[in-house]
């Protein structure tokens, strides 16, 4: 959990007591030779098949939601993990995408997860290196 708390690595992490295990953290390819960015706030989460010899390492993915943090009065602890975290897609070929919060959570709004998809049909994204594309929404029920 040290990479977690290195100085250009912690203002990455939404809550600062919770990083990922070193040992089974998801590293991101290192860009521009700077080696904080291979740190998403990830790890990997193993398999658990009943026959031994099929258990995949890497099975799943356990991540935080993105999140833009500002600090007018701090740039420094300034962040915004959108990108890292669809670069954590591309490079790990994730299909399938589970989110299990909300993007806030009370009367407040107070957000819990900065949206990391376009908002409207057709409406495009720009993410570094990426582009995302909304094809189609489906309303809930």
């Amino acid at each position: 959990m040290k990479t977690g708390k290195k100085k250009k690595n912690k203002y990455k992490n939404r809550f600062r007591d919770v990083t990922p295990y070193d040992v089974s953290r998801v590293k991101l390819k290192v860009l521009d030779e700077d080696e904080s960015t291979d740190y998403i706030n990830a790890n990997w989460i193993r398999d658990m098949n009943d026959d031994p010899k099929k258990i995949r390492k890497k099975a799943y993915i356990s991540t935080q939601g993105p999140i833009i943090r500002v600090n007018d009065d701090y740039p420094a602890e300034n962040a915004d993990t959108c990108p890292d975290f669809w670069r954590m897609v591309w490079e790990n070929d994730v299909e399938v995408i589970v989110m299990l919060t909300k993007c806030s959570e009370d009367a407040k709004e107070t957000e819990k997860c900065t949206p990391y998809w376009p908002k409207k049909v057709g409406e495009e994204k720009n993410m570094e290196a990426l582009t995302l594309l909304l094809l189609r929404k489906k309303e809930k029920r």
